[in-house]
């Protein structure tokens, strides 16, 4: 499926985090073929039908329209480097890096059981995935607003980020639940979109961006064909005031937001991966669970490439051979037990590219260490 820059522009800069592949791939296959011969009996489990719940939507709020698969319907951003007309990245992360010659990750039900890390691990962490998303441009007016529609840039409906349900023992809240995700999911103006503004022609702050969001749960394909999301939402009710990692003394990029307690089914809670604080080392098999391009829920998996240290002296974990794509950003990383050790939060840096068997940070996919969100959290 090919798209001209402009329009695949707008499909693929849902947030600011990923590596995906700079060419049209309607024709490639996964990098492991047994992946794609992975529509199993696993299918049958009962962890692949969405919990019952009774959700209750705001009336502003529209529902998402119903998508196609993505299996044929990935979508990648293939503008050359010197077109000067698009929005810059301002914190310098393209969408269009590459880890290998194709994109390996596949829908949650696909994915292959002999793999390095578990079906079970990868089924459980699904259940406590979900996806940002933006509100639509009439509910984002109706909060008083200014949407920036106009501009071409404005977020109404996009689908933005992912993000994951924190384990039993944080959900302290009677009346909340608590997900984390990178801090720069909320950031203003963030990859050159033009996030709402206030009447006073002020951008909104990072708080107030998540009460412009909602999130999407179960978002994912079923064994339907042709495949068919299922999936139901809640808005986000806060961004927690000392949880948004950009406002610390030493910024980090980290944020746990709530949602309303009544929206989240509690089987859901208890599926949550634990954290895990040691420390981690190369060659460790990992798995994200992540909606990369704004897509149903899509899982890879591989092994930790390397660490780093960043300029603000926090840990990162390297990852060359893992796919991620804009949207990407906030995912949780888990090892073979289902730990969460990581969160995702970074592709190659601007001007490279994601390159399996490279040792360079410039050029591996990134995540934040749990350890370091720890230390700095009052919630962990």
């Amino acid at each position: 499926m090919k798209y001209s820059a402009q329009i695949v522009l707008f499909s693929s800069m849902l947030a600011i985090a990923g590596c995906g592949q700079s060419a049209d791939t309607s024709d490639a296959a996964p990098k492991e073929a047994d992946k794609t011969e992975a529509a199993t009996p696993a299918l049958e489990r009962a962890s692949s039908e969405p919990p019952e719940t009774a959700v209750v939507e705001p009336a502003s709020m529209e529902s998402p329209p119903a998508r196609e698969s993505t299996i044929t319907e990935r979508v990648l951003y293939t503008a050359p480097l010197s077109d000067t007309s698009l929005p810059r990245y301002d914190i310098g992360i393209e969408p269009y890096s590459e880890c290998g010659g194709a994109i390996s990750y596949v829908p949650v039900h696909l994915y292959d059981e002999s793999a390095i890390v578990p079906f079970e691990v990868v089924s459980d962490v699904s259940r406590a995935t979900v996806q940002i998303q933006w509100i639509s441009f009439g509910a984002i007016e109706d909060a008083g607003y200014a949407t920036m529609e106009e501009t071409g840039y404005g977020v109404g409906d996009k689908r933005w980020c992912t993000a994951s349900m924190l384990e039993e023992r944080f959900q302290t809240d009677p009346n909340n639940v608590r997900f984390l995700t990178a801090a720069h999911c909320f950031q203003s103006s963030a990859s050159g979109w033009q996030t709402p503004r206030k009447p006073t022609g002020e951008l909104a702050s990072p708080w107030e961006n998540a009460t412009l969001m909602k999130v999407n749960f179960w978002y994912q394909e079923d064994a339907g064909d042709p495949p068919t999301p299922a999936e139901f939402d809640a808005p986000i009710a806060q961004l927690l005031d000392d949880e948004y990692g950009f406002a610390k003394s030493t910024p980090i990029d980290y944020a746990i937001f709530e949602v309303n307690r009544t929206a989240v089914p509690n089987n859901l809670i208890a599926a949550s991966p634990a954290i895990a604080l040691n420390s981690q080392s190369a060659n460790t098999p990992i798995a994200i669970v992540q909606h990369p391009n704004g897509a149903p829920k899509q899982v890879d998996a591989d092994k930790i490439t390397g660490m780093t240290v960043n300029g603000n002296g926090q840990d990162l974990i390297l990852y060359n051979d893992l796919d991620t794509y804009g949207g990407s950003s906030g995912s949780a990383v888990v090892d073979k037990d289902g730990s969460l050790i990581a969160v995702h939060i970074q592709g190659a840096n601007t001007g490279y590219q994601c390159k399996p068997g490279s040792t360079s940070p410039l050029e591996s996919n990134k995540a934040l260490s749990i350890r370091d969100i720890a230390d700095v959290s009052g919630v962990l």
